[in-house]
Parts: structure tokens; C-alpha cells; sequence
């Protein structure tokens, strides 16, 4: 078994390989209390900093698509 510490998954070791369907986003200058603040929220729901972040993202993208303001995707 294989950790993936950017993204907090596993994967049996024959495959040693990411999904195909995920890629890195690098985050540059944020602020330290901002951060300090996203790892907090977080933990509170007892979430990776990776898994919460990308949970915000992805509910604000589909409330602009139920506005009307981006395509709907797949």
C-alpha cells in the first residue's frame, strides 16, 4: 500500500500510480493565518487540508452552474 500524501489516499503498491483523473494545484501566497485558519476548519470536520479545500471549490463551482454563470460540466 502507497500513501499519497498530497492528496491523503491510498493505493495498492502494483499500481504506484495516481488515478488519471486528478492533477496537482499549487497554491502560492497565502496568507499564514489563512492557512492556519483552512487546517483548523479542516480538522474540524475531521477532513485533510486537501479534501476540505477541494470540497470548497467544488461547491462553489456548482452554485455557478446552477446560476447560469459556467457551463455545467460532466
Amino acid at each position: 500500500m502507497v500513501f499519497d500524501c498530497a492528496k491523503g489516499n491510498r493505493y495498492p503498491t502494483a499500481a504506484m500510480k495516481k488515478p488519471d483523473d486528478v492533477t496537482v494545484l499549487n497554491l502560492r501566497n497565502m496568507s499564514k493565518d489563512l492557512v492556519g485558519k483552512l487546517k483548523a476548519a479542516a480538522a474540524l470536520q475531521h477532513k485533510s487540508l486537501t479534501a476540505y479545500v477541494g470540497d470548497l471549490l467544488q461547491d462553489h463551482v456548482q452554485d455557478l452552474e446552477k446560476k447560469g454563470l459556467l457551463p455545467k460540466g460532466k
